[in-house]
C-alpha cells in the first residue's frame, strides 16, 4: 500500500568525527563509520524531505532500501557531502528522485544515523548524500549544533524500517558444515546448511540496540519461541520481521504450497502458545546472515529464512532470485493460524 512521510534531513557533511572529516563515505553501501569518533553535528538547519512510497504492499509503509525501491522524492533537496575525489559536492536532487534508506547507524548516546541514499540526477550513480536523525526517547530530532553523538553502537544495513530489523538475536545457534555455530560468529565465505544442501554466506552483519531505544520502540522487541514450538530444539529468539517456515495443508489450498514463510510476529497476533515478546532488559543484538539467494537455515533446530530484502549489500553483494517459499503477511498468516489450528513444522524442506 503507498504511503507519504515526511522526515528532517541534513547534509552528510554535517556530521563530522573528531578530525572534522564526514563521518560516513558518500559512496558506501554499508553503512561504515570513517575517521575518528566522537561524531557530533554541524551547523546546519534541518530540512523537511517527503517521500512518496509506491512500494507494493506492506513495503509501501516502511522506508527501507534496495535500489528496486519505489521511494521518490516529492520536492526539491539540495545535500552537500564529500565526492569521491574527497572535495565537497553540492547536489541539489530534484522531485522525483530515486531514495533509499541505506543505512541505520546506533550510536552510544541513543541517536540513530539514517543514511539517505540517492540517484545523482546529473550522473546516474548512487550517493549517500544525506541523513535523519532517530532520537532515543524523549530526545530532540533536530538536536542542537555541535551535538556529541557519541561512538557507533551498531548498524544495519539494510535501513530503517518502522516495523523493525529483519534478522536473528546473537547467540543463536545455526546449522554448519562444521557443526552448530552461534551467528555472530559467522562470516562470508562460511558455509551453512540450507534447504538445498551447504551454500555459503556473501555477507553478516550485526545491529546493537540499547535498553534506552528499545524502551521506545516495541517494534523492535525480540520474539522468544520456546522450544518445540517451531520444531527448534531450544527457544529461538528473533526480530519480529523475521521469517519462520510453517507448513499447513490450508496453505496449499490458499497460496499453492503447503510450506510458507511468515513474520515472527504473526504468531504472537495469533497467540500461538509460548510465543512472548517481553520487553528486553538489556541490550540487543541482531544479526544478520545473507546467501547469493533467498534461503532457509536452521536455526536452533528451526528452519528460517535468511536475507531477503534489499538489493544490495556491503561489498556490492547482490541476491539473486525470489523468495525461498511464499511469503505471507501478518494478516495472511494470522487468518491461516486461527483456520488452520496452529503451529505446524514441516515434515521436509526439499
Amino acid at each position: 500500500m503507498a504511503s507519504s512521510y515526511s522526515v528532517l534531513v541534513y547534509s552528510a557533511l554535517n556530521l563530522t568525527g573528531a578530525d572534522g572529516q564526514q563521518a560516513f563515505e558518500s559512496d558506501t553501501i554499508d553503512g561504515s563509520f570513517s575517521g575518528e569518533g566522537p561524531y557530533t553535528t554541524g551547523q546546519e538547519d534541518a530540512s523537511r524531505l517527503t517521500i512518496d512510497d509506491n512500494d507494493e504492499g506492506e513495503d509501501g509503509q516502511v522506508f527501507n532500501d534496495g535500489v528496486s525501491r519505489a521511494q521518490f522524492t516529492e520536492n526539491d533537496m539540495t545535500f552537500t557531502y564529500i565526492g569521491a575525489d574527497g572535495e565537497p559536492v553540492t547536489t541539489t536532487f530534484p522531485a522525483g528522485t530515486q531514495i533509499q534508506s541505506e543505512f541505520s547507524t546506533t550510536m552510544t548516546s541513543g541517536y540513530t544515523v539514517h543514511g539517505l541514499r540517492l540517484r545523482d540526477p546529473e550522473t546516474d550513480e548512487w550517493v549517500t548524500a544525506g541523513y535523519y536523525l532517530e532520537p532515543p526517547p524523549g530526545g530532540d530530532p533536530t538536536p542542537p549544533p555541535g551535538t556529541n553523538l557519541g561512538e557507533p553502537n551498531g548498524w544495519n544495513d539494510q535501513g530503517h524500517k518502522t516495523m523493525g530489523p529483519q534478522c536473528l538475536m546473537a547467540g543463536t545457534m545455526i546449522a554448519t558444515a562444521l557443526g552448530d555455530r552461534a551467528i555472530e560468529t559467522l562470516r562470508a565465505g562460511d558455509m551453512v546448511r540450507t534447504d538445498l544442501g551447504l551454500a555459503p554466506l556473501i555477507w553478516t552483519g550485526l545491529r546493537v540496540l540499547p535498553v534506552v531505544t528499545l524502551r521506545g520502540r516495541p517494534d523492535w522487541w525480540p520474539i522468544r519461541i520456546a522450544a518445540g514450538v517451531l520444531g527448534n530444539d531450544r527457544p529461538l529468539c528473533v526480530s519480529p520481521q523475521h521469517r519462520v517456515l510453517l507448513h499447513s495443508a490450508q496453505a496449499a489450498l490458499i497460496f499453492g504450497a503447503d510450506q510458507v514463510l511468515v513474520p515472527a510476529r504473526a504468531l504472537v497476533a495469533a497467540n500461538v502458545p509460548r510465543v512472548a515478546q517481553p520487553c528486553p532488559t538489556e541490550r540487543v543484538i541482531y544479526c544478520h546472515l545473507a546467501c547469493r539467494q533467498h534461503r532457509l537455515v536452521r536455526a536452533a533446530g528451526a528452519w528460517v529464512e535468511t536475507l531477503l530484502d534489499g538489493d544490495e549489500m556491503a561489498g556490492g553483494a547482490a541476491i539473486r532470485g525470489g523468495a525461498a517459499r511464499p511469503c505471507l503477511t501478518v494478516r495472511e498468516a494470522k487468518t491461516l493460524l486461527r483456520c488452520d489450528g496452529g503451529v505446524r513444522m514441516p515434515q521436509h524442506v526439499a
